[in-house]
């Protein structure tokens, strides 16, 4: 009798401490929760009757309602190399992030992330509400969220194998506000994503922009031997070979921004239309297209595929992309075409401890022309990670640069530390 009592208590108040909204995730989270359930049905306080109903209520209640805060902190220090005038040493907190997460309701769930990047202006980087209603292969986001596009891109920062991430991130969407329908292992093996962007940007650096012409992005990847998770290397020391292939597509009519940077800033920074972006930049804050002129607008197609590989430690990932700006008045203006790519690779020789890490880049603006933006590097790297994850990691990157337009005398040393929670 006083067991049945005592399970009875027991099984209400883990009960409670799951569901509570309150002081429940703030005494408890799941792993500490499955271990004390654990214990307790060893110590034959719970029956394995009562450890289900345990689980059940548990499970319906995350899928119910739930929140989950994240705190993310990168310490950065460069040291970049050159004439003794040009030398420079620098300390900052390269990121500051905090995030919400969870469910509102069974099928709605919510993602609001605000950034205090470099100590200074703070900014939403995220807030989105996913819908689930659609079926289990189909999922409606809407909001400010990362664009499906690029691998490396949606990969949060804090869980990349190098410092930062390739030069060719140029040519990446970043956020913007927008729709977007996504599913996930359909059949096992697929993932997809496609959305239409309101060309806003997360710094609404184009806040009134006319959104009569959006922009469209799309991603789709196979996974054939299972799933690949979305973090770059492999710290989790995958058992079994997994590889991913996928392919990237962006098109932007007559916008002047999407996602985080101007696409126009990019293409037009070629010597040829200098004096087409110095207007950009000089009414570029607040600009609604209309009033620009005709040949400040134009076209621009990016496509791209991926492949990533991961097996006990060993990490390959490759990404590249073509760009292709065409501006309305062809008879002023020419088109521009951009392209860039890189390989990547880590292996452990410390299981989940310690990695030493390669990447090669390649960016040319203008594929036509010199310009001072066509660039190349090498850099290789050591990640420590002493809990095992991306959470906590201390990283060291050495960059060798080379110009195409002449030689800089700009490699540089770059450390990183990251505590997140």
């Amino acid at each position: 009798m006083k067991k049945g009592i005592v399970s009875g208590i027991v099984v209400s108040a883990l009960t409670l401490a799951s569901v509570s909204p309150g002081w429940g995730m703030q005494l408890f989270n799941d792993k500490k929760l499955d271990s004390l359930v654990e214990r307790l049905q060893k110590k034959g306080v719970l029956t394995e009757e009562e450890v289900r109903e345990f689980k059940a209520a548990d499970q319906k209640s995350a899928n119910e309602h739930s929140f989950k805060a994240g705190v993310r902190l990168q310490l950065r220090y460069e040291y970049k190399e050159g004439d003794i005038a040009e030398r420079t040493s620098d300390l900052n907190i390269r990121r500051a992030r905090i995030s919400f997460e969870g469910n509102m309701y069974p099928e709605v769930a919510y993602k609001f992330e605000v950034a205090l990047d470099g100590m200074e202006d703070l900014s939403m980087k995220d807030a989105s509400l996913t819908f689930g209603q659609l079926g289990p292969y189909a999922q409606l986001r809407v909001g400010q969220f990362k664009t499906p596009f690029s691998r490396q891109r949606i990969a949060s920062s804090g869980k990349l194998q190098m410092i930062d991430r390739s030069p060719i991130e140029k040519l990446y969407p970043g956020r913007d506000i927008g729709f977007e329908l996504s599913g996930k292992n359909i059949l096992g093996v697929l993932d997809y994503g496609v959305a239409m962007e309101a060309g806003v940007g997360d710094k609404r650096k184009f806040k009134n922009t006319d959104n009569s012409e959006w922009w469209y992005d799309g991603r789709i990847a196979c996974h054939p031997l299972g799933e690949v998770p979305l973090a770059e290397g492999d710290v989790q020391y995958t058992d079994n070979f997994r590889f991913e292939i996928a392919a990237n597509g962006l098109y932007a009519p007559s916008q002047v921004a999407f996602g985080e940077r101007s696409i126009h800033d990019m293409f037009l920074a070629d010597e040829v239309y200098t004096a087409q972006a110095a207007a950009i930049k000089a009414i570029g804050n607040g600009t609604k297209l209309s009033g620009l002129p005709a040949g400040m607008i134009g076209d621009t197609i990016i496509w791209g595929p991926e492949l990533t590989i991961i097996y006990k430690g060993l990490s390959l990932a490759m990404e590249y992309y073509k760009a292709t700006y065409t501006p309305e008045d062809t008879v002023s203006f020419r088109k521009i075409h951009s392209e860039g790519y890189f390989v990547q690779g880590g292996a452990f020789v410390i299981p989940k401890t310690l990695e030493l890490t390669a990447r090669y880049d390649r960016f040319d603006r203008n594929t036509e022309a010199k310009t001072q933006s066509d660039t190349r590097e090498y850099t290789v790297g050591v990640n420590y990670f002493p809990t095992g994850d991306h959470n906590y990691k201390w990283q060291a990157n050495y960059i060798w640069r080379k110009e195409d337009w002449k030689e800089i005398d700009n490699n540089s040393l770059v450390m990183n530390l990251q505590v997140a929670y």
